[in-house]
């Protein structure tokens, strides 16, 4: 395989200004992610201890 057929990663031609909007953008992504999780894995929780009152009772 020649060296120019070699996959290269190009350097990026984005601003500064851009990068920090897309790195930002990319945080927020990230806590919207946990926020889901953690009210999903809060409504499962929820749901055994709901489950668990009646079953005893």
């Amino acid at each position: 395989m020649n060296k120019q057929d070699e996959p290269t990663l190009a350097a990026s031609i984005d601003s500064p200004a851009v990068k920090r909007k897309k790195a930002r953008f990319g945080r927020g992504a990230v806590w919207i992610g946990i926020a889901i999780a953690l009210a999903a894995f809060a409504f499962y929780i929820g749901i055994g201890i709901y489950g668990g009152y009646h079953a005893v009772g």
